[in-house]
């Protein structure tokens, strides 16, 4: 019998592109990947598979 255990987080965290600012330094202008508000929401999505062992321990 093989069973899969999905597990999902989500975190908010500080954007690593504008280091929380909002504002992108290489260009002086707002931020396109947390859209100027300096946070992003991180979903990770991990699939566990679990299925019987048929070997010598």
């Amino acid at each position: 019998m093989k069973k899969e255990v999905p597990i999902r987080v989500e975190m908010i965290e500080l954007c690593r592109g504008c280091k929380g600012r909002g504002i992108d330094p290489t260009t002086g202008e707002r931020c396109e990947t947390c859209e100027g508000s300096g946070r992003v929401r991180k979903i990770r999505e991990i699939v566990t598979k679990i299925e019987p062992y048929h070997g010598s321990i």
